[in-house]
């Protein structure tokens, strides 16, 4: 089975994906580690959330959001 390291904020090298961590950690009080670990490839940071603001005013219940994001 893989491992998967989370990096730290200070080991984002992407200032853009740094800066938007710091937002979220100031507004949540965590960096999800999701987040963390996708923040290594800017694409892919940016399309997850782009997708959970899309999300965020639909008529999920948080049960259905969970599901989303596993799939």
């Amino acid at each position: 089975m893989a491992t998967f390291s989370v990096p730290t904020l200070d080991q984002i090298i992407d200032a853009g994906a740094r800066a938007t961590l710091e937002q979220i950690q100031q507004q949540i009080g965590m960096v999800p580690n999701l987040y963390a670990f996708e923040a290594s490839s800017p694409e892919a940071f940016q399309t997850n959330l782009a997708f959970a603001h899309a999300i965020e005013n639909a008529r999920y219940t948080n049960r259905d959001m969970q599901a989303d994001n596993l799939t």
